[in-house]
């Protein structure tokens, strides 16, 4: 809403009865924003300040107010912007197509100003509460989804610590046997040459998979019997630092 109250599109051909309604809703805090036919409606109602609710005159010329209710329904639903129709048919049959289109309510001419105030102001509450309520659904749905990628990011980082740390082990005795070889092998002997690469290659694999236990093991920390935590952005930064 754009004020404390809300912006009310009022939409009929009769400039006289217009300012009939202004009169009524501003005094009580409403923003009142008039419209004379149906292409105007719709532009203020498709633009970017739409309005928080509308009040619609059935008979107008160029686009009566059924067909100006049934072009907002396509695209807004019923209980995201109410509309009420002002009208002075009593024809049941007439009723019936108002809520067909997608009317929230109707009011007949000649109404008084506390009855429109009334229908205003429940409709407004209704509409601004389903509105917070779809908020809040969709806050906690983003929440969940943020849980849920931060728990698979969580098994990813641990399942890395695992790895390492089993092939550590290996690591370790590959290296160890390396330099044992280089130990008895003397300098002159081609072989030489490549055992030195090997243990090489095994301690560059050893740094990386030991800077990845500590990465795993550096944010994790009792949670409960079953449950560890694990800062995932803190754990990246370290691997970062360390490189």
């Amino acid at each position: 809403m754009q004020n404390k109250k809300g912006t009310i599109l009022v939409v009929d051909d009769s400039a006289t009865m217009r300012h009939l309604i202004k009169k009524a809703l501003e005094p009580d805090g409403y923003i009142v924003v008039e419209a004379e036919n149906g292409a105007q409606a719709l532009d203020c109602v498709f633009s970017d300040n739409r309005p928080d609710l509308i009040t619609l005159d059935i008979e107008m010329p160029e686009m009566d107010g059924i067909t100006i209710c049934r072009n907002i329904r396509k695209k807004i639903h019923l209980d995201e912007l109410p509309i009420i129709f002002l009208t002075s048919m009593t024809d049941q049959q007439q009723r019936l197509k108002v809520f067909q289109a997608g009317a929230t309510d109707y009011l007949v001419k000649p109404f008084g100003e506390e009855e429109l105030l009334a229908r205003l102001r429940v409709h407004l509450e209704r509409s601004l509460l389903i509105r917070q309520l779809r908020t809040t659904i969709e806050e906690l749905n983003q929440a969940e989804n943020e849980r849920t990628e931060k728990q698979r990011l969580q098994g990813v980082v641990e399942m890395a610590g695992a790895v390492c740390h089993e092939l550590n082990q290996p690591i370790q005795t590959i290296s160890g046997f390396a330099e044992l070889i280089m130990m008895k092998t003397d300098e002159n002997d081609p072989l030489s040459t490549y055992i030195h690469k090997i243990k090489q290659q095994a301690d560059r694999m050893g740094k990386i998979t030991g800077r990845l236990m500590r990465v795993t093991a550096y944010r994790t920390k009792p949670h409960d019997a079953l449950t560890r935590i694990i800062d995932i952005e803190q754990a990246a930064d370290e691997l970062v630092k360390e490189r």
